[in-house]
């Protein structure tokens, strides 16, 4: 026998369970839902060709008459992470056509209406591109019209 009394000998009793506050939990989404499309830009495959509506303040100009100016991008420079863009205006804003390319609305080019793009090099950092896209990004020179820019652009900046 032992010379423990019996209370001593047995192991205490747990101390009653607290009870515990719920979690708070989202409700579980229904799994037949797609995920968010997201918009990526690879900028050596997607800017040339690509039409933005850039804020004036991006062009470093002021006008009373609007907030921003399409750019059409016609070339992208890996090295330096920079774009090189031609600013448009409204064809019936513009003097004199020499210096410029007229481009006509298409369907894939988001155009509303003839745009005269001056045939002067604007480089834009790829941060800046990035913003406007794809909120601002308009949409894409045919072949034919980019190839046609860019000539241009390289006759008029060669003369100078």
């Amino acid at each position: 026998m032992s010379s423990m009394p019996d209370r001593l000998s047995q192991e205490p009793p747990e101390p009653p369970a607290r009870p515990r506050k719920p979690r708070f939990r989202l409700p579980a989404e229904p799994e037949d839902d797609e995920p968010i499309p997201t918009s990526t830009l690879d900028p050596d495959r997607d800017l040339p060709g690509c039409i933005f509506m850039v804020p004036n303040e991006q062009w470093e100009i002021d006008s009373a008459t609007s907030t921003d100016h399409p750019g059409a991008c016609v070339h992208y420079q890996h090295t330096s992470h920079s774009a090189i863009l031609v600013k448009g205006t409204d064809v019936d804003n513009v003097r004199d056509l020499r210096g410029y390319r007229i481009v006509a609305p298409a369907p894939g080019n988001g155009l509303s209406k003839p745009t005269a793009f001056e045939l002067v090099p604007r480089y834009f950092r790829l941060h800046k591109i990035r913003v406007l896209y794809p909120e601002r990004h308009l949409g894409l020179l045919d072949e034919t019209t980019l190839f046609a820019l860019c000539e241009e652009l390289a006759r008029a900046c060669a003369e100078e």
